[in-house]
């Protein structure tokens, strides 16, 4: 069945690599940005040549135009660093995403950009260094009143605790499932879910976490985030 599904999948039509190649392109501001989304559509399908490569042209895009740092494609970036094993590559960017938010002075990109710093660090095991931060997201996504912002700095707050402090570690990823699922928020409470089952499988409670493997999958195969389904089936593995 799995064969089949992918077999049958269709392709996502790219309309930003087309945006990127279309005339005038070159010096279009949003360049940076387009080159970044169209990076995420690769790292999504698990192409992370493309995506690095994509990133990199984004922020060689910033420079050539004379545009003031943006966190997408440092972010994309990041993201494609760590998955690969460049944990140390993948923190200086993270950090470089949060002191952009703070000198722009958006609370919600603040919110994002710590709680992905915040992964980062738990990833490297620095989780101590990790905890200020998460601390700080989650009281400026509450202060917002956001659901997505604070699921998503609740979710990166558990991961952080996962090994000091598993019990208050499931809490918070509890919490950032149901906040993220009240708005629909798929990515946010299926990573969240994932973490939730991986640690309840660490918690004596084996048959429960395997159950909920199951519509893990299913989850992932549907959206195609083949990153996050690797993920998945790693720690189904370890269970």
């Amino acid at each position: 069945t799995s064969r089949n599904t992918a077999r049958h999948r269709p392709r996502p039509t790219n309309d930003t690599l087309q945006a990127i190649a279309l005339s005038g392109a070159a010096n279009e501001p949003l360049l940076p940005a387009a080159c970044a989304v169209a990076g995420w559509g690769a790292w999504a399908r698990g192409d992370f040549t493309t995506a690095q490569r994509l990133a990199e042209e984004g922020l060689a895009n910033e420079r050539r135009l004379g545009l003031a740092p943006a966190n997408l494609p440092r972010n994309l970036l990041a993201n494609v660093l760590q998955f690969t094993g460049d944990i140390a590559g993948a923190l200086e960017h993270f950090e470089a995403c949060v002191t952009i938010s703070r000198e722009n002075e958006d609370p919600y990109e603040l919110v994002a950009a710590l709680s992905e710093h915040v992964f980062a660090l738990s990833v490297a095991d620095k989780a101590p260094d990790a905890w200020p931060l998460a601390e700080e997201a989650v009281r400026i996504a509450r202060a917002l009143g956001n659901p997505t912002a604070t699921a998503w700095a609740l979710y990166a707050f558990g991961e952080s605790l996962m090994e000091a402090d598993p019990t208050r570690a499931a809490r918070l990823l509890d919490d950032a499932v149901l906040t993220s699922a009240s708005v629909g928020n798929e990515f946010i409470t299926g990573v969240a879910l994932v973490s939730a089952t991986s640690l309840r499988g660490r918690l004596a409670e084996p048959a429960n976490a395997l159950a909920g493997y199951h519509d893990l999958i299913v989850r992932w195969q549907r959206s195609g985030n083949w990153p996050q389904q690797w993920v998945t089936l790693r720690n189904l593995l370890e269970l």
